[in-house]
């Protein structure tokens, strides 16, 4: 999830900073940082940093590392059910009232 979100935010030419990635993410900047090295180093993607714009941009305007087209909306929706998934939110529940939760959720994100 967070990949996607940093490709997404890089790929449409807003020269993010990990500060401000941090800050949409919620995630320190050592963290989005990190993911950024992962990228680069597992996915080849073509991430370069511009100190004067102090901003991250794709040297190679074409470079998608996911083949899915994702809008906030979709990314916003991955996030939730991450954090679901992840969290103690539902903590005597197994996993499949987890999963009938986030369905849930996904559903009623898709009607806003």
């Amino acid at each position: 999830m967070r990949m996607a979100f940093i490709d997404m935010e890089i790929s449409r030419g807003n020269y993010p900073g990990a500060e401000k990635l941090s800050k949409e993410y919620q995630v320190s900047t050592k963290t989005i940082k990190r993911t950024i090295e992962f990228m680069k180093t597992f996915y080849n993607a073509p991430i370069k940093y511009d100190r004067k714009i102090n901003g991250y941009y794709y040297t190679d305007k074409k470079f998608k590392l996911l083949q899915f087209d994702f809008d906030d909306k979709d990314l916003h929706t991955l996030a939730l059910l991450n954090r679901i998934k992840s969290s103690n939110y539902f903590p005597s529940a197994d996993l499949k009232a987890r999963s009938h939760a986030a369905n849930s959720l996904r559903l009623m994100l898709n009607l806003m």
